[in-house]
């Protein structure tokens, strides 16, 4: 691999890596913003983290087969569906980001607008993130 093509597989690998950091950000912005958040917010914080762990053991490989070229890896069109669905779960965290305004300190009447409202909205962004 050149110098040039180890520069721009390290650029985006780091660029996948800081979509994640910023998926995980905002999931527990998310998270915080709830007491005692819905489970299927946590199990999209897992789920971030555990892609945030698969993104970075790739990258140890890639260091690791440094000879090797970055297309034979993981090829171009595949980093750029992961690219877009990494996107797209960001987008869908900022959705739910936006389902939080006004909750503020959870009072009866916050939890129970979640019960009725925001949780089916929640439902509903997790049903298109499962989505292939």
């Amino acid at each position: 691999m050149s110098g040039m093509e180890g520069l721009g597989a390290t650029a985006s690998v780091a660029q996948l890596v800081e979509l994640c950091v910023k998926c995980g950000q905002t999931t527990a912005r998310i998270i915080r913003s709830y007491r005692g958040a819905p489970k299927e917010i946590k199990e999209v914080a897992i789920k971030v983290e555990t892609l945030k762990f698969r993104i970075e053991q790739v990258q140890g490989i890639a260091d690791d087969l440094s000879g090797t070229e970055l297309d034979d890896l993981l090829p171009e069109i595949h980093r750029d569906i992961l690219l877009e669905q990494l996107q797209a779960h960001h987008q869908a965290l900022l959705v739910i980001a936006g389902l939080s305004n006004g909750v503020g300190g959870q009072t009866k009447g916050a939890r129970l607008q979640w019960a009725l409202v925001d949780k089916r909205k929640t439902g509903r962004i997790m049903r298109d993130l499962a989505e292939p």
